[in-house]
């Protein structure tokens, strides 16, 4: 499952998903500032934080699913839905439901689209 969140290139290869500024992937080169773009990142390509962190997207947690051996994290903000994988020892990982966290992409697993191909 991944995380498909809608944006518009920017200068210096990063996108812009909502009010957050998010690093581009290798390759976001090729993409155009003002192209809109949507933005693939899975869950577990994301880290989870309970402080404001730079190039994250925030979100008020809204569903914590326990899957064993980590959590998936559910937030909702004015950059869209996003899912969060969690292990389950991390020290952030007790958040409930109504807090705000954020979600750092890792910019070498993103996946850029534009008009629904893969950019690369």
């Amino acid at each position: 499952m991944t995380n498909p969140l809608h944006g518009e290139a920017r200068a210096g290869g990063r996108v812009a998903v909502g009010p957050a500024e998010l690093p581009g992937p290798p390759g976001a080169g090729a993409l155009a500032p003002g192209d809109a773009v949507v933005y693939g990142v899975r869950p577990e390509y994301l880290a989870y934080a309970a402080a404001p962190a730079k190039g994250a997207l925030s979100g008020d947690v809204t569903v914590v699913e326990n899957l064993a051996s980590a959590q998936l994290v559910t937030l909702e903000g004015e950059s869209g839905t996003a899912q969060v994988v969690v292990a389950e020892d991390a020290e952030d990982a007790e958040d409930a439901p109504g807090t705000t966290a954020w979600a750092v992409p890792r910019p070498d697993r993103v996946l850029p689209y534009r008009e629904g191909a893969l950019v690369s």
